[in-house]
């Protein structure tokens, strides 16, 4: 008989600690960075700041797969439940530092606009500053949203409520993947540069971060491998105790075959 303890193990082994180890191999790959515009100090002060960022990520999953796997207990959810509310937070001032870095991107390119005497640069220019601009009013507008979930957040007070809401903050997701990192502090690259240099600088834990996003993606969709093909509510109601853990629902099927 599989319990859920036996089953936050596996997932956790299967799913989380895999993609963990993934994303510690980017790390490693940052090495090759270290040259003219990175040294060894760069690289160091990037490798603690990932691993900080992968044991953030990290604790939010656990937390996560346990409540999914029927196995916290109605004190976890509320500690978890007002952590997740904190990470919420995070991720909205993660999103408005991005916004502002995009903003000083586009003075930097208005200056170029107003040194250039080439008409096509001007031009290349200018598209760059209004996509730019883009960036930024979609920046803001996810830091509302995560404002206005903040603000929802506030008004659950049942248990069934709350892991309504952790379910669908853990799934969340915006243009490039999974919102965890965000959650975690990220701030991701932009790729913004002059269109005539050949060579721009790239923040090493913002490219990581990047990254990051589309690996929590394929964590997360390997966690619902697991209970796939049954109902939401079923894993809802599984989370708060009321019918057998959904995750399990499956693997339990499984075993009678």
């Amino acid at each position: 008989m599989i319990t859920g303890y036996d089953l936050y193990r596996d997932i956790m082994e299967k799913c989380v600690d895999k993609y963990i180890e993934c994303a510690k191999g980017y790390i490693e790959e940052k090495k090759d960075w270290i040259g003219d515009t990175y040294d060894k100090d760069d690289y160091e002060e990037f490798k603690d700041k990932a691993n900080k960022t992968l044991m953030c990520i990290r604790s939010i999953i656990d937390g996560y797969v346990k409540i999914a796997c029927g196995i916290a207990s109605d004190d976890f959810i509320h500690k978890y439940y007002n952590m997740l509310m904190e990470k919420v937070k995070v991720a909205k001032e993660s999103r408005l530092s991005q916004a502002e870095m995009v903003k000083d991107k586009i003075e930097e390119l208005r200056e170029d606009m107003k040194n250039t005497e080439d008409p096509q640069e001007y031009g290349l220019l200018l598209d760059l500053v209004e996509r730019c601009e883009i960036i930024v009013e979609d920046l803001e507008y996810e830091a509302k949203e995560f404002s206005d979930l903040y603000n929802r957040m506030c008004k659950c007070t049942t248990k069934e409520e709350m892991v309504v809401m952790i379910d669908r903050i853990i799934n969340m997701a915006h243009s490039r993947g999974s919102v965890l990192p965000l959650m975690c502090g990220c701030v991701l690259e932009e790729y913004i540069h002059h269109p005539y240099e050949e060579e721009y600088y790239v923040d090493m834990y913002g490219d990581f971060c990047v990254d990051l996003c589309d690996l929590c993606t394929k964590m997360l969709d390997c966690i619902c491998d697991y209970h796939s093909g049954v109902s939401i509510k079923d894993i809802i109601m599984g989370a708060i105790g009321l019918v057998v853990p959904a995750i399990m629902l499956k693997v339990l099927k499984r075993e009678e075959k």
